[in-house]
């Protein structure tokens, strides 16, 4: 496979309950779409710049995330707290979390069910 096709390719980051991750220069590959799927009790550092992010069906996690050059996506997730910094931030049908972001060509979206945040 291609470098170009590799770096195409999202990254997933599923199904983690009760634990600490970084993902770093060393580890993850800058540029790249990266996709946080049904997590639980987790703590997720992503210092790299990433291309889009996507946090969906998570339940009391802690996401960092130094750099999205593109879009941010959070959906369907309760009792998270984001820290982000994005071209663009999206939130729908989230309960009960904390978004802490910058984004500089709009303020987030916020769509759906989305309540107490």
């Amino acid at each position: 496979m291609s470098p170009q096709a590799q770096l195409n390719q999202p990254e997933y980051i599923a199904f983690l309950n009760k634990c600490t991750m970084v993902r770093d220069v060393t580890n993850t590959v800058a540029g790249k779409d990266i996709r946080v799927i049904s997590c639980e009790d987790t703590y997720l550092y992503i210092g790299t710049a990433v291309d889009c992010l996507q946090i969906s069906k998570c339940v009391n996690c802690v996401i960092f995330v130094s750099a999205v050059t593109r879009a941010c996506s959070i959906d369907m997730c309760e009792n998270v707290t984001v820290t982000v910094a994005a071209e663009y931030l999206r939130i729908g049908n989230c309960v009960d979390c904390q978004i802490f972001s910058y984004t500089q060509l709009s303020p987030p979206v916020i769509y759906g069910d989305t309540r107490s945040l």
